[in-house]
């Protein structure tokens, strides 16, 4: 059935989105003429399918919207790498690929390598970080192992000076029962007998390379090796040692039978000091030392 002129004019007015109350709008469609005029059915159709339908407004536009949002994606995807800090290069790289999918697709790659990139750098300080951390706890244990050796050291030392002020306390005791037989005048002091006689008695120790080393209320000769002195065979005590230096000196008297020893007799030089508590003292406090130790 024809469609008249009129109304084909009212809907494409109404598609373009002219309100229907428009003056010039009324004053056309409202012209008597128009009633006159009638658009047949095959060009009243291709009308209304082709200009007024959603398809035919598809094949018009929709290459022309899809440049233009793909358009605004590019300019997106090159603003996103500028803020990213991409380099001068790959924004140019960016910038001259035609084509949105490709040109995500090269941002994809470049996006990816620089993470990685962000990534091995962030592992790395920590990396440098923890080694730094290493470090600095191995030079404080190497420290303390330095002044853990130097108090060790300490100890020993002072244990040895200990000993070794012990051993001529019971030395200068040993000699104190040949006091009576020293090969001196009788108007020497006593301490200075004693003296006279130890340092014969070191000088031998040193002519033979041994020395003499404490063992509970004994004294024993040993080697440069620590081990026990032997002389043809015959395993040499302090008391050999003192009397054959002492004889050979001319320092000591022959006598048969030497007197015997008072356990309470006090060495000349020890300041009127029991010599045998004084060397218990001592020897409480060499075993407290090593106890530190």
């Amino acid at each position: 059935m024809p469609k008249q002129l009129g109304t084909i004019l009212n809907h494409a007015c109404t598609v373009a989105g002219i309100k229907a109350e428009n003056a010039d709008l009324v004053a056309i469609l409202t012209n008597p003429e128009l009633s006159k005029i009638n658009i047949p059915d095959d060009i009243a159709n291709a009308i209304e399918q082709n200009l007024f339908s959603a398809d035919s407004a598809k094949a018009k536009f929709f290459a022309q919207w899809k440049a233009e949002d793909l358009n605004g994606f590019d300019a997106h995807a090159i603003r996103m790498a500028e803020g990213l800090k991409f380099s001068p290069e790959e924004i140019e790289e960016l910038k001259g690929i035609k084509g949105s999918s490709k040109k995500l697709e090269r941002y994809t790659e470049l996006l990816a390598a620089k993470k990685l990139e962000e990534a091995k750098a962030q592992y790395s300080g920590k990396d440098a970080d923890r080694q730094k951390l290493i470090d600095d706890m191995n030079t404080l244990k190497l420290a303390q192992a330095e002044k853990e050796r130097a108090y060790q050291k300490q100890l020993e030392d002072l244990a040895a000076a200990n000993e070794s002020q012990i051993t001529t306390l019971q030395a200068r005791t040993f000699l104190s029962q040949y006091a009576d037989r020293f090969n001196l005048p009788k108007e020497m002091d006593a301490d200075m007998k004693i003296d006279f006689a130890m340092q014969a008695i070191q000088k031998e120790a040193a002519t033979k390379g041994i020395s003499f080393k404490r063992n509970g209320n004994n004294i024993e000769v040993v080697d440069a090796n620590g081990s026990k002195y032997f002389e043809n065979s015959i395993e040499q005590s302090y008391k050999h040692i003192v009397e054959s230096t002492l004889s050979r000196n001319n320092l000591l008297k022959t006598v048969t039978d030497p007197p015997p020893v008072d356990p309470n007799r006090k060495t000349p030089g020890a300041g009127g000091n029991n010599n045998a508590d004084f060397i218990s003292k001592l020897d409480a406090e060499i075993a407290a030392l090593e106890s530190k130790g």
